[in-house]
């Protein structure tokens, strides 16, 4: 392996040392709630970091805001915007990067102190990879793809498994769950126009509940935790690959 190649490699290494960090740092930023409400003020949902409503709270003139039977849209609206507040707060909170100076490589060339300093944030904390055995190169770039491939398929195209129902215990109220967000909310629009708000938002709270507890049982939900851990995996065994550079010696 020539002097330049190795200065480059190098170089890469600690770029990808602190994008790595740049990543942690985003996950770490990611707010813990948000709030939102539809058009008409009539329902107010607030979700979780992983963008799931927590709660769902109908005004107390909801019937007087919401079209006839469109309780159950307005939910679906609160909670999308809800979820819009969760990434816009997140977006903000984003840490600046090397890619920030300029287009293509940016400031990839520059030490990463150098480059810290410039945005004005310390230098990333890199994964500790000592104890990572990484496989042969030819392995790890296989699992990548594969990763990729199946969580590509995970988020563009997800199948009825991914979803999960629940409903109050009269069944007047059925919320539709994502690992990700509030798919659909149907609500008997005869029962919610002669029940009191207090009637209303404690079939909310079961049916949502109910939601819940039965997506964190899901396959959907197990995968989703189990594709998160392999590209954790494979990401330090790509660092540890990239911190030996006699790896790469016969490539």
């Amino acid at each position: 392996m020539d002097n330049v190649f190795r200065q480059e490699l190098e170089q890469f290494q600690s770029y990808t040392a602190e994008l790595q960090g740049m990543i942690s740092g985003l996950q770490g930023s990611r707010p813990e709630r948000a709030e939102g409400t539809d058009a008409q003020g009539a329902v107010r949902v607030r979700v979780d970091g992983d963008g799931l409503p927590q709660d769902i709270t109908a005004a107390s003139d909801w019937g007087k805001r919401c079209r006839s039977g469109g309780l159950g849209m307005a939910v679906v609206e609160a909670a999308h915007n809800a979820h819009s507040e969760l990434m816009d707060t997140w977006s903000q909170g984003f840490p600046s990067g090397p890619w920030d100076a300029s287009p293509g490589r940016g400031n990839m060339g520059a030490a990463p102190a150098l480059r810290a300093e410039a945005h004005g944030t310390p230098v990333p904390e890199e994964r500790d990879t000592r104890y990572v055995i990484s496989r042969p190169l030819d392995q790890l770039v296989e699992d990548v793809i594969s990763s990729l491939s199946a969580a590509n398929s995970f988020e563009i195209a997800p199948d009825e498994a991914a979803q999960a129902s629940g409903s109050d215990p009269a069944s007047r109220v059925t919320v539709t769950l994502t690992p990700a967000s509030l798919a659909s909310c149907d609500v008997d629009a005869s029962w919610a126009a002669k029940a009191s708000v207090t009637q209303v938002n404690r079939a909310l709270g079961e049916a949502l509940a109910d939601a819940r507890s039965a997506l964190a049982r899901s396959s959907a939900s197990e995968r989703a935790k189990g594709e998160e851990q392999k590209a954790d995996g494979l990401f330090d065994e790509a660092m540890a690959a990239l911190r030996d550079p006699s790896r790469l010696n016969n490539l």
